[in-house]
C-alpha cells in the first residue's frame, strides 16, 4: 500500500496547474545572481552581509518577500541609505535572480 501511495503523494506535491496547463514546478528557487545598483560609495561586502539571503543560497518560494523585506530593513538601519529597493526576475525556471537598488 505505501510503495503506491508515496508517489502518488510525490506526484501530486510536484504538479501544479495552471491556466489549465500543468506544469513542474518546484517549491525551492536558487538564487542565481545578485545585482547591485546605485551603489558608488559602499564596500559590496558590507551590503552582501546585510542580506538575509547570498548567491547561491536555496530558498523556498513562500519565504521570498520576508527575506526581501528582511534585507530591506536590514540596509535601511546602516543609515547608509535614504531608499532600498530589491526586485525579483521570474522565478519559473527554478533560478532567482534579485536586483538590489541602492539611493543615498
Amino acid at each position: 500500500m505505501l510503495k503506491f501511495l508515496f508517489p502518488l503523494i510525490l506526484y501530486s506535491w510536484c504538479w501544479t496547474e495552471i491556466d489549465g496547463n500543468s506544469i513542474l514546478q518546484s517549491d525551492t528557487l536558487n538564487i542565481s545572481e545578485i545585482l547591485i545598483e546605485g551603489n558608488h560609495v559602499t564596500s559590496k561586502k558590507l551590503i552582501l552581509r546585510e542580506l538575509a539571503f547570498s548567491l547561491n543560497h536555496k530558498i523556498n518560494r513562500n519565504e521570498i518577500n520576508y527575506l526581501k523585506e528582511t534585507s530591506i530593513n536590514n540596509l535601511i538601519k546602516t543609515s547608509l541609505f535614504n531608499f532600498v529597493g530589491i526586485e525579483t526576475a521570474d522565478p519559473s525556471s527554478g533560478s532567482l535572480m534579485l536586483g538590489i537598488r541602492l539611493t543615498k
